[in-house]
């Protein structure tokens, strides 16, 4: 007659079960955690350090440093997707392939078998620690054992976020710029507007360079020049500071000063010694139809270097920056390129859009306007390829 299997677990329902005894066998320990476990620790804080510096870099230094080089580098990987895919099936591949990449690097940096069999032995003593009396030493003792190892998980499941912080940050930034439909685009063929806000002191002529096909509405001239808004005030404030003829007034009269035409003066002085804030000159370009392209259009003011910003036409390239800084000490300021609205409502992706032809079937006009932007479809495809690769690849 073959003798009862007696496993660990078996044992103990056995036996007479002690409350009060805080022993517990040494094959219902977890683990503690390893070398391997805490090179990752280590790996993943340096990284994460490198990544800060590098983000802080992103978001604050002058975008010509790092944000335009990253986008120009994600343009180049991640464009020529968006032209044969198209925008919806970019963003779910790039969701399911971080989703991806993210638990291959914690299985592959984390000592992940270990992960697992602390897991398994913390379940199984929290399992047994509920069937004692709730004050019990003994499931005290079992609860001590078994909570370390869900913070554990937790910092495993940190470290791929560490390793990947700056790749999973300007991704997201990517997608904003490029992706959200809400972005300025100029569709092919259609007018752009360069503002350039220059500096109101500056009195010579500021001109354009437009490279064809594109050219320069009749209305705008390439050369243009400010208004003298300062001349026009420091003659107008002369004008207050003349002392006026009063000898034909009663003497009652001349002695009363004229304390609004003083307080006018007063207030225009400040006015023009806080400086002229900057104002706009305006160029409307218009492109034959159907023109696609990128176009670098420069505004020069003399003796300083140009400023350049960029026209984006048609679909074939990613939206361009809408706003270009001067040179350093150019009056120049900046260059804002205005693109027309396109008279419609920004959508992003409806995946119903046939059913609008279907107007018998219920609710169809509704879910055919259904738009699901780029953020939820990357959660709608990033979280159910999370848990199918954890569970697949057996991470902790």
């Amino acid at each position: 007659m073959l003798a009862p299997c007696i496993t660990p677990t078996n044992h103990l329902r056995r036996k007479s079960i002690d409350p009060e005894d805080t022993r517990v066998p040494r094959e219902l320990i977890p683990p503690p955690p390893g070398r391997k476990e805490r090179q990752a620790a280590r790996l993943c804080g340096a990284v994460a350090a490198l990544w800060l510096i590098y983000l802080l870099g992103f978001f604050f230094l002058p975008k010509e440093f790092v944000y335009q080089p990253s986008m120009s580098l994600l343009d180049f990987v991640l464009w020529p997707l968006v032209r044969l895919l198209g925008k919806p099936m970019v963003v779910a591949i790039v969701a399911a392939g971080l989703a991806v990449i993210t638990l291959t690097a914690q299985k592959l940096v984390t000592d992940n078998r270990r992960l697992l069999e602390a897991k398994r032995r913390a379940a199984g003593l929290m399992k047994q620690a509920q069937s004692l009396p709730e004050n019990s030493p003994r499931r005290h003792a079992f609860a001590q054992l078994a909570e370390p190892v869900s913070l554990r998980a937790l910092m495993a499941g940190l470290v791929p976020v560490g390793l990947l912080l700056g790749l999973l940050v300007i991704s997201f930034a990517w997608f904003k710029d490029r992706m959200d439909p809400s972005v300025p685009m100029g569709l092919a063929g259609s007018s752009a507007q360069i503002v350039a806000t220059v500096n109101s002191d500056w009195s010579k002529p500021v001109q354009i360079e437009v490279p064809p096909p594109l050219a320069l509405d009749e209305t705008t001239p390439a050369s243009r020049a400010l208004p003298p808004i300062r001349k026009t005030l420091e003659h107008l404030l002369a004008l207050y500071r003349q002392p006026q003829d009063q000898t034909n007034l009663p003497w009652e009269l001349q002695m009363v000063p004229d304390l609004a035409r003083e307080q006018t003066a007063d207030d225009l002085q400040k006015y023009l010694d806080a400086g002229l804030p900057s104002r706009g000159i305006t160029w409307m370009l218009r492109p034959p139809p159907g023109t696609v392209g990128r176009f670098a259009v420069k505004v020069i003011a003399d003796g300083h270097s140009p400023a350049t910003a960029v026209i984006v036409l048609g679909k074939e390239f990613p939206p361009g920056t809408l706003l270009a800084r001067g040179g350093l000490n150019s009056p120049i300021k900046e260059l804002r390129v205005v693109y027309p609205p396109s008279g419609r409502k920004p959508v992003f992706w409806q995946p119903l859009a046939a059913l609008g032809a279907h107007g018998h079937i219920p609710f169809a006009k509704t879910l055919a306007t259904m738009d699901i932007g780029w953020l939820w479809l990357y959660i709608l495809t990033y979280l159910p390829v999370l848990f199918l690769t954890r569970a697949l690849l057996k991470v902790a």
